[in-house]
């Protein structure tokens, strides 16, 4: 989470993402826009505008221009559609559109001129449509965009409406389970930064190649970073996680994950506990740094602060089995065999070969005297693997236990 005032040098208000060869300071994409669309940039600067001459370029509204987003783009787009409209066009027989708009038949002619010439998808016709009050000018639906998607989450959290983030989640069904939901809003209501989203502003996105992700950079409360990752579904774009910081952190995730597990196999408690927190202040969303909180309590022998890193994994990753089993096994150890058991039945379906549950389910079962129960799952147990001595070893104690009754 970063600290930020480096703030336009001309609005004051937006951040200052980058710095103007014409103005000499930091300005924010905002204010380059309205500079740059006369092409008086110096051709030196990575962002100054050319303008794409074609047969018809004077209703084209083509760049070629560097943009640090859609939102950025589709903006200059429209800012060049603002100086369109002021000035006399040849395809109107030079008169000036925004004069021409004031009366139903010049509304008419603008209408004709756009709807017989095939204008790229990605021109925001709908911008003119709506300026002009043109009902007649054909607009093409435009799918909403992973930025779009990314804001509307966005104001779901400024407004604290947690249920309805749920439809904008990445495998979102999961939230069925009335576990996990309830988990996925106890963690939200615990992030103190999260509560804190007053205002956001878009200042850059970027997309993998191919597109199936995104990365959508935010400057939040003018102070912080916020960097969503969405996937694609379909048509639709689905939010994966957040990260407190900066785009760049995302690539090292992986790096943060390494760290922390090597430190716990070598058993220095210590500097793994002061990584967790680092990076879970940062990668919040994580599965893995959960599972290796749970883990480290778990070291610690501290196995209720464990059970919680364990659900908070498997919430946020339910094809996690080792969170999940940890989750279920915690429970067990701490003695809450209800809850034990039912987390331990809902993993036998997705892992119906996974031998210590169906080991733990037996050992469960024989403490509440269910011997036949027990017996059945210790026979399929030792099926899948004959040399699994702890089944063999409730085998033998349940025998054992049958012989007495």
């Amino acid at each position: 989470m970063n600290f930020k005032s480096n703030r336009c040098r001309v609005c004051r208000i937006n951040r200052g993402n980058r710095f103007c060869l014409r103005l000499g300071k930091d300005i924010c994409w905002q204010d380059c826009n309205l500079l740059r669309v006369d092409l008086k940039c110096p051709e030196i600067c990575a962002y100054s505008l050319k303008k794409e001459l074609t047969a018809k370029e004077e209703i084209n509204f083509r760049f070629k221009a560097k943009t640090d987003s859609g939102r950025e783009y589709r903006d200059l787009l429209q800012r060049e559609m603002d100086r369109w409209l002021l000035q006399p066009q040849p395809a109107l027989n030079n008169r000036i559109p925004l004069e021409l708009a004031e009366n139903a038949a010049g509304k008419e002619q603008i209408a004709r001129l756009f709807n017989e010439f095939k204008i790229p998808d990605y021109i925001p016709l709908i911008y003119l449509k709506e300026r002009l009050k043109i009902d007649k000018l054909k607009v093409k639906y435009q799918a909403k965009t992973h930025e779009e998607f990314a804001e509307e989450f966005l104001a779901l959290v400024v407004t604290q409406e947690w249920e309805k983030t749920i439809s904008l989640l990445d495998k979102n069904e999961k939230y069925e389970k009335p576990l996990f939901r309830k988990n996925y809003f106890k963690r939200l209501q615990d992030d103190r930064f999260i509560n804190k989203i007053r205002e956001y502003s878009l200042i850059s996105s970027a997309l993998d190649q191919p597109v199936t992700r995104s990365l959508v950079h935010f400057d939040i409360n003018r102070r912080y970073d916020l960097t969503l990752v969405l996937v694609k579904n379909n048509t639709d774009w689905l939010v994966e996680a957040k990260i407190y910081g900066r785009p760049e952190l995302y690539r090292g995730m992986n790096e943060a994950h390494q760290q922390v597990a090597v430190l716990l196999s070598k058993n220095e408690f210590g500097t793994a506990f002061k990584l967790l927190n680092h990076y879970q202040s940062i990668y919040i969303d994580s599965p893995d740094l959960y599972y290796y909180r749970g883990l480290y309590y778990t070291m610690q022998k501290h196995f209720r602060q464990a059970v919680q890193h364990f659900l908070s994994a498997g919430e946020l990753d339910p094809g996690f089995l080792e969170a999940r089993y940890n989750y279920a096994y915690m429970l067990h150890v701490s003695g809450e065999k209800a809850a034990a058991r039912e987390a331990y039945l809902e993993l036998v379906q997705p892992f119906p070969s996974d031998v210590r549950i169906l080991n733990n389910l037996a050992s469960l079962a024989i403490e509440d005297k269910n011997f036949s129960e027990a017996e059945e799952l210790l026979e399929k147990c030792l099926r899948i693997d004959p040399q699994y001595q702890l089944a063999r070893d409730n085998l033998v104690r349940l025998e054992n236990l049958q012989n007495k009754n």
